[in-house]
């Protein structure tokens, strides 16, 4: 059977090296500049943070690995990346807690406490965002 033009000795043709030596230098340049998912991971979930602090969107911290997750990151990351996003999750609280005050200020503590548990607060967490009725009522 007789060889196809592009099948006779390919291997010896310069362009044929130059263009797999490219294509080599292309991918190993992509893999060494593109940042872990761990590392893109915590820069969102900063965003996040901080636009919370704007308030937009307080997010606890089960909240935010949710939130993560629902973006594309595999929970490994996402738990990685809400542990070293260097968030306080008492403002969190607080943010939130002010939010339900400023559409229902007449909560009592016990529902307003039982809305951040149930948002996944700690039971600490949710005691100091407690704290917002002091500025927010």
């Amino acid at each position: 059977m007789e060889q196809k033009w592009y099948q006779k000795n390919l291997a010896k043709k310069w362009w044929f090296w130059a263009v797999m030596i490219a294509c080599g230098v292309i991918f190993i340049v992509c893999i060494a500049t593109s940042k872990p998912d761990r590392e893109l991971a915590t820069e969102k979930a900063q965003h996040y943070i901080e636009c919370s602090v704007e308030d937009i969107q307080p997010y606890s911290r089960k909240q935010l690995i949710d939130r993560l997750k629902r973006d594309g990151f595999s929970a490994k990351d996402a738990i990685y990346a809400v542990d070293n996003c260097g968030a306080d999750w008492n403002e969190q609280a607080v943010l939130q807690a002010a939010i339900y005050l400023k559409f229902s200020p007449t909560l009592s503590d016990e529902v307003l406490f039982n809305l951040l548990i149930e948002d996944g607060y700690t039971t600490s967490q949710a005691t100091h965002g407690l704290l917002a009725k002091n500025y927010y009522n």
